[in-house]
């Protein structure tokens, strides 16, 4: 009998479970706005760890003189550095025109779609990328390898780029 009494009180009191529109949009935007400013903090990392790679390649050849890399590995690995810089300049600018309420949510799930494939793709460049570099690395010993250890010096090259990939 207690429930008929407490869905009388109910009726009588005439609680709706409406939401405000405004309640909503606040909702949306605080949630939206943390994760997309995860995304854009990381991406900000990214961008700023960057920069100090490059010099990589030069502290390498400093510090290993016996094992240098070639100029078109040091070449291709600046020149990456620099191009990536500037790609994940582009990706924050994209990340920010996202607004969900300011924007329409079709317009916010394009910029988003975007990304996602923009990741996909830097994702497949990138291990392109490692490729080729280490390839370019590891050539550079060729001349210097006698010829009945070549076959070896392949398959450890192999399994180290396999690897790297997985």
């Amino acid at each position: 009998m207690d429930l008929d009494k407490l869905k009388e009180n109910w009726k009588k009191s005439e609680i709706s479970p409406y939401i405000e529109d405004e309640k909503i949009y606040r909702i949306l935007d605080k949630k939206g706005k943390t994760a997309l400013n995860r995304l854009i903090l990381f991406e900000k990392i990214g961008m700023y760890i960057l920069l100090p790679l490059i010099i990589i390649p030069f502290l390498h050849n400093h510090f290993l003189p016996t094992a240098p890399y070639p100029k078109f590995s040091v070449t291709l690995f600046v020149g990456f550095c620099i191009m990536a810089f500037f790609w994940e300049i582009f990706k924050i600018n994209l990340l920010k025109k996202i607004d969900p309420v300011k924007t329409d949510i079709l317009l916010c799930s394009k910029y988003i779609t975007k990304y996602k494939k923009y990741i996909q793709y830097e994702l497949l460049i990138g291990i392109i990328w490692f490729v080729i570099f280490l390839l370019s690395y590891i050539f550079s010993f060729l001349p210097n390898i006698h010829p009945d250890k070549l076959i070896m010096y392949y398959i450890i090259q192999i399994t180290i780029i396999t690897i790297a990939i997985l």
